[in-house]
């Protein structure tokens, strides 16, 4: 298994099937003579009856080979009545990610195996997406702070039932892998019908290699133009040059879609027929939002992307960061004072703003410093600092990182 070197405290995301268990006892094998340190982290997630019984098994498995485990649980909130499974994955990453913080632990591994792969690409085929959809999971991604790295992803399922079967090692299956009713065992289906068309999972694993390719051509050329064309203003806000309506509309949609996810800190990208009606819009004079962001026109003619009023956070304390990038320094303030979106009360206090070139709408999002009673203290993006300066952890040189690929 292709593994960091030079690591020294490791975890395995251990669910108790066979994939994450064979993972387990495989870098189990391969650390036991080095100095890295092995954990082992199970999520129950609660949507089974069978989840606590499978975490046990993680639990006892991973103490048998001297291993510390921890059962990390999913409370589900009311936000979560739309897609489980979504919400379910992205707990499961923030859960871990904020668990192997605590413990100093940089690099979690993901058992995902090329039959994982080849499903992938069938499910993402079926709902047409294009070349990053297509294209192979990364062997590493960093996200919430941590390396997610998967040893893998070249190896077949099969072949880990096998290893775990030699070894005498039990490993949970999951009922819903025969469940029709999941989309995923329908593509697992359709895998062994074509397989006879010499399109089995490892081919479309190749495939999804060589997409991966492409994309990785494609983040390049895009991170190229941004250094071009893109800029982030004082609001924190995305400005492209005019040039950005003359490229190849996937460079033109990448770029917009890297601006709306630095600016609203979306996780996912929105969907495409979304976007190119949203950007048809603006390049015919109009505005659009989108994932709680405002897209109009700059004065030159090019794209802003901005903070959508509406989608803006709610105030908080001033010792706390605003919006993801905001924060304050200055004199002692009042108490209760917050940091807030400026707004139009907060706009009309500002007599200057207009001088200053930006435009309205990065304006009413930018951070104000607020007294308990609702009196406006300090606005330094307005031009009203008062005493105080506003400072932003996101700026330009994090946004061409945000493009730049991995």
């Amino acid at each position: 298994m292709d593994l960091p070197e030079d690591c020294r405290r490791i975890a395995v995301a251990v669910s108790g099937g066979g994939d994450s268990m064979a993972l387990l006892a495989m870098m189990s094998e391969q650390f036991r003579e080095s100095a890295t340190e092995l954990f082992a982290v199970s999520v129950d997630h609660g949507l089974r009856a069978e989840s606590e019984s499978e975490c046990k098994l993680a639990h006892d498995f991973a103490h048998s080979l001297g291993h510390d485990h921890s059962t990390l649980r999913w409370e589900r909130g009311p936000e979560s009545e739309g897609n489980v499974q979504s919400d379910a994955r992205d707990a499961r990453y923030r859960l871990i990610a904020n668990w192997a913080k605590v413990r100093r632990i940089g690099v979690v591994a993901l058992a995902h195996t090329l039959d994982d792969q080849a499903e992938t690409f069938l499910l993402n085929l079926a709902r047409g997406s294009g070349v990053d959809g297509l294209s192979a999971m990364p062997k590493q991604l960093r996200r919430n702070r941590v390396l997610w790295i998967r040893p893998l992803l070249s190896t077949r399922r099969a072949e880990l039932r096998q290893y775990l079967s030699e070894r005498g090692i039990r490993w949970a299956e999951d009922p819903s892998n025969d469940d029709c009713a999941f989309d995923r065992v329908k593509a697992r289906q359709i895998l062994d019908l074509i397989e006879p068309l010499g399109a089995g999972a490892e081919r479309l694993a190749a495939t999804a290699d060589r997409m991966g390719m492409a994309r990785r051509a494609l983040e390049s050329a895009a991170y190229d133009a941004a250094c071009r064309i893109a800029k982030v203003n004082a609001a924190g806000d995305v400005e492209f040059e005019p040039e950005l309506w003359d490229l190849p509309e996937e460079l033109k949609n990448r770029l917009a879609v890297y601006a709306l996810r630095f600016r609203s800190g979306a996780v996912y990208k929105p969907r495409f027929t979304t976007l190119r009606k949203c950007l048809d819009a603006v390049s015919g004079g109009g505005s659009a939002t989108l994932s709680g962001c405002a897209m109009a026109r700059t004065s030159s003619g090019g794209l802003l992307v901005a903070r959508e009023l509406a989608a803006c956070p709610p105030p908080v304390e001033l010792d706390d960061e605003w919006d993801g990038r905001w924060t304050f320094e200055g004199y002692e303030s009042p108490r209760g004072a917050v940091i807030s979106a400026l707004g139009e009360r907060g706009l009309r206090q500002c007599v200057a703003w207009r001088d200053l070139g930006l435009p309205r709408i990065s304006m009413l999002c930018s951070p104000a410093l607020w007294s308990g009673e609702g009196k406006l203290l300090s606005a330094p993006i307005a031009g009203e600092w008062r005493g105080w300066k506003a400072k932003l952890s996101a700026d330009g040189t994090a946004f061409l990182k945000s493009v730049l690929p991995d």
